[in-house]
């Protein structure tokens, strides 16, 4: 599927993506992917202009989910150590700036900050608006394809703090100017 560059703001709706991040094998890993799921199920209202999806790897294809869209959420796992497990933390991009990948050839863990960078610089159309909502876990090192008992406690207030932030992204699209549109539309792999 070919994705969009930069150059082709369309006059398309407002669009946002709500983004699951995880690995369904490994205990509390999964969390981000299980709320985007039931976030799914439950806000079918938004279903209009919101997607949701799930991403396994969080890496380089973490690209192209976001490419086209006016606003990401993502919601994935972390592990702060400040705040019980089952506590659903927000994050904006700008306070994951500072960090750095661990491997620079490793094309499978790249960052949201290095990802959005990296599609910026590719000249893809990436959301100008990107929520990060972290649910605090304990265990992401044991084979299980349930999450912990505090987290699966928590996950029902991180499905409403989704809903806050597309109400909130509602109400912005409604008062946002119309976007001037290019006569050219161009696709990735295609010449200009």
């Amino acid at each position: 599927m070919r994705k969009p560059l930069a150059a082709d703001i369309s006059r398309a709706p407002y669009r946002c993506v709500v983004i699951g991040l995880g690995n369904p094998l490994l205990c509390d890993d999964g969390a981000g992917l299980r709320i985007a799921a039931l976030a799914r199920r439950e806000l079918a209202e938004f279903s209009g202009w919101v997607d949701f999806k799930e991403n396994f790897s969080g890496g380089f294809d973490l690209l192209y989910d976001l490419t086209g869209y006016n606003a990401a959420l993502l919601v994935d796992s972390v592990q702060t150590g400040a705040a019980p497990p089952g506590t659903v933390l927000e994050f904006r991009l700008g306070d994951l700036a500072g960090l750095k990948q661990s491997r620079i050839v490793d094309s499978h863990g790249l960052n949201v900050p290095t990802v959005m960078a990296l599609g910026r610089a590719c000249g893809y159309s990436m959301p100008r608006e990107v929520v990060i909502l972290g649910i605090e876990v304990t265990d992401v090192t044991n084979f299980s394809t349930m999450p912990t008992a505090p987290v699966c406690g928590g996950m029902r207030a991180a499905v409403e703090r989704v809903r806050r932030q597309l109400l909130a992204w509602d109400r912005t699209k409604m008062t946002r100017p119309a976007q001037i549109i290019p006569e050219t539309i161009l696709f990735h792999g295609e010449p200009a």
